[in-house]
């Protein structure tokens, strides 16, 4: 009986050929068009989910309140980072600094200051670190640990990477790099990093190494310079009622920051999960996953009117990265996501 239905099925075609190849190609475009889109949904909606704490791990955002309004900032003020971990001994905190628009160059094994060492401008993928950075976020390690970043002077540094630079990983231990002319690094180990995270890490420099450098790097011990290139994260344990920890983050930010009542500006930390960064429209984040019709409306410096703040020179401005960072690619990945609904709805009406 089915040969009976086949051969039917085939004269009916034969038949018609025409109407049978367009009744063809629509069904084949539209399986096509259905599987892209579950592989490119799939894709974005795995966004660091391999993190095996990816329910615990939050990032500290701010929200600040004016006459005006309220806005986000991703950033925190260098300062911070060193009271958080002071004041909140119980959570496990990392911080990473985007280095935007660097300049990496490999430095020759037998002659550091050959003229002919390779160079290479990378837009994104150049950070710094501490090693509590790694306890946050798990990676793979091929080669080294995360307590390497502990020292100055030291880098590690994502597989591909090492095989675009070096031709192998395995080659890149030991060899030593060079951050915009100015920053000499070891690197001392190698890391496996997927492609669909918010924190596209190429080669992470140890913070301890930015802090030599503060008029390329912009650090300081102002509380009143916030820039968006330097962002918080924490680890919380097992069963903490996150409102808690919110609380603790309010007197956090009534005690450093809102301490002058003629300060038009009021800064509130708070934590933002995981799950929310990627698609997330006010708070962006290293990956660049912003919505183009979002406003922008930060520099690369936050100036608030804070006691100790006081204006950056041109020079140490320029070097704080702007994050709201746009790209065509980012932009079509967010619209399909966002319209997964009515394309589906489209393709059922359709058949």
């Amino acid at each position: 009986m089915f040969r009976n239905y086949l051969t039917i099925a085939w004269r009916n075609i034969s038949r018609n050929k025409a109407y049978a190849a367009i009744n063809i190609l629509g069904l084949a475009v539209g399986i096509a068009a259905c599987l892209l889109l579950f592989i490119v949904v799939k894709y974005e909606l795995g966004y660091d989910k391999f993190q095996p704490n990816y329910h615990r791990i939050y990032h500290v955002a701010g929200k600040i309140k004016s006459a005006d309004g309220e806005f986000y900032n991703e950033g925190i003020p260098f300062p911070a980072y060193d009271a958080l971990r002071t004041q909140f001994r119980d959570i496990t905190s990392g911080a990473l600094f985007a280095n935007y628009d660097g300049q990496v160059t490999v430095l020759d094994k037998d002659n550091p200051n050959n003229s002919t060492n390779k160079k290479f401008l990378e837009e994104t993928g150049l950070f710094f670190s501490d090693a509590n950075f790694f306890s946050v976020f798990q990676y793979k390690w091929l080669a080294g640990d995360a307590s390497v970043l502990n020292a100055p002077n030291i880098a590690v540094i994502e597989k591909k990477w090492a095989e675009k630079y070096f031709g192998d990983w395995q080659s890149a231990m030991g060899r030593l790099i060079m951050f915009d002319n100015t920053a000499t690094m070891k690197i001392a180990g190698v890391i496996e990093v997927p492609s669909n995270t918010d924190f596209p890490i190429g080669i992470a420099g140890s913070y301890e190494t930015m802090k030599k450098y503060p008029n390329t790097y912009g650090y300081n011990d102002r509380w009143g310079n916030v820039t968006s290139s330097f962002q918080a994260f924490m680890l919380l344990p097992e069963k903490v009622d996150l409102n808690s920890i919110n609380k603790r983050l309010i007197a956090f930010s009534n005690e450093h920051y809102n301490t002058n009542r003629k300060d038009i500006y009021k800064t509130y930390q708070f934590l933002q999960p995981l799950s929310d960064i990627h698609f997330n429209k006010e708070i962006g984040n290293f990956g660049g996953e912003v919505e183009l019709s979002r406003p922008i409306r930060r520099n690369r410096l936050y100036a608030h009117n804070h006691p100790e703040f006081s204006p950056c020179s041109v020079e140490e401005s320029s070097r704080i990265r702007c994050f709201d960072y746009f790209n065509s690619r980012t932009q079509f990945r967010y619209r399909i996501v966002q319209l997964l609904p009515k394309l589906l709805e489209g393709l059922l009406v359709a058949r």
